[in-house]
Order: structure tokens, then sequence, then C-alpha cells
């Protein structure tokens, strides 16, 4: 068995919340309709479904139409991933709200090995915890699995929101480390990232990729400009 990080126990159990409520809804028969959250997932569970855990990839989702939700599932033995298959999101404001949806979640799993991410587009009318249930049949899952997460919903976030312009600083380069040592990981030779600082690669008009990492245990793949044989700007 593998044992969970401490960023993702912390988040997945710190946005958890007890919700206690009845429903109904037996192995076979159709799921209650105009039903709270927690209605769905004790149907869910009394479907005989593999109760699962929903590891929220993001702290928190935006106040928008088809806010984009992350989350990756681990299994019932808490050690294996689930990946692919039919998964359906269900989410409310609160415990007692009628649940919207289903809406189905697109599985990325490029270049994660045995892991990946579920990405669903919700609609989120106003800030508040809004809770998702997630249920469906996983291509390596034995059976139907569910499983529950809270996600704060916020108006704006601290920092630029996806679409925001990005911040200009100063960063490390070969030529000026300012101050940061070692300013690369890669050895012997720092990597090409550092040739070119933030600021100056936002400011040269070409697209630009900001990476933050390890350049001694990560792999670069280099985009070009498709309307143009120059390549891009790539600062670290």
């Amino acid at each position: 068995m593998h044992d969970i990080d401490r960023r993702t126990f912390l988040v997945t159990s710190g946005f958890a919340l007890a919700w206690l409520a009845t429903g109904c809804g037996k192995k076979g028969e159709s799921l209650p309709q105009g039903e709270s959250p927690n209605d769905l997932a004790l149907a869910f569970k009394e479907r005989d479904g593999d109760p699962i855990s929903v590891l929220q990839a993001v702290d928190q989702i935006l106040v928008r139409p088809r806010s984009r939700v992350a989350f990756a599932l681990l299994g019932a033995d808490n050690a294996t991933f689930l990946r692919s298959g039919t998964v359906n999101v269900y989410w409310g404001l609160n415990p007692a709200a009628t649940a919207l949806g289903p809406v189905r979640a697109e599985f990325h799993g490029e270049g994660l090995g045995a892991k990946g991410v579920y990405v669903a587009h919700l609609d989120i009318d106003r800030p508040g915890n809004w809770g998702v249930v997630v249920v469906g049949k996983p291509t390596n899952a034995s059976k139907e699995i569910w499983g529950e997460a809270v996600y704060p919903a916020v108006e704006r976030v601290d920092g630029p929101a996806p679409g925001a312009k990005a911040i200009s600083v100063p960063t490390p380069t070969a030529d000026n480390h300012r101050g940061v040592e070692p300013y690369c990981t890669r050895t012997p030779a720092p990597c090409s990232m550092h040739r070119i600082s933030l600021d100056v690669a936002l400011a040269n008009g070409r697209p630009t990729v900001f990476n933050i990492g390890t350049p001694r245990f990560c792999r670069y793949v280099r985009i070009s400009n498709s309307s143009s044989s120059e390549p891009t700007s790539m600062a670290k």
C-alpha cells in the first residue's frame, strides 16, 4: 500500500464535510431525482458501490459558468489511481440544496503513467463551499464507484486568474543568479531555461513558457510559434 502525500491528505481531508442525511435507492433502482448531494451520495452507497477518495487537484474554484473542477480518484484500496471510463459529477452549494448534474468528467492521463486527473466543467453561480459527488465506472475499477469532496468557490483567486497577464518579475539567469544558489539543479551545466529572465521574456513579443521545477529530474518540450519559424521564449 502506498502512502498519500501530506499535501494530498490535507487538501482532501481539510475540505471534507460530514454530510448526514437520509435517502433511498437500492441496488438496481433508479437514482433519486431532485435530491440533495448527500442524498445522492447515500443512494450510490446503498447501490453497493465502492467508496473511493476524491483527490482535489485545485484548492479553489472560480465563480463562473463552466468553472473548471479537477480531481484524481484513488481506489478503495487507497493505493490505485482510477483511470478513464465513465465518470459523472453531481454538485450543489450545500448539503440540503437540490443537486445539479450530472456532468461527464473527462480523463487526462497524458504523460502521467498510472495516474491521471479528471476534469469537469460545472456552473458555479455564487461563492461558498460547493459539494461534489463523483460516481461512475473507471476502466480499472471492479464495480461502480462513488466519492465526495467540497470545493470552496471564490470570485477571484490570489494571484493571476486564468487568462490574466503573468506577473513580470526578474528571475535567476546564468549571467545573474540574483542571490539564488544553486540557481539550477541540473549539473554540471545549467539548463537552457536560465538564459533569459522572465521579465525580459514577457516583453519580447514571443509566447513564453514559465516553469517552476527541478531541471535535473524533468524533461522539457520545446514549443514553437506556429506562425513563425522562430522558437518561443523559455524562462524559468
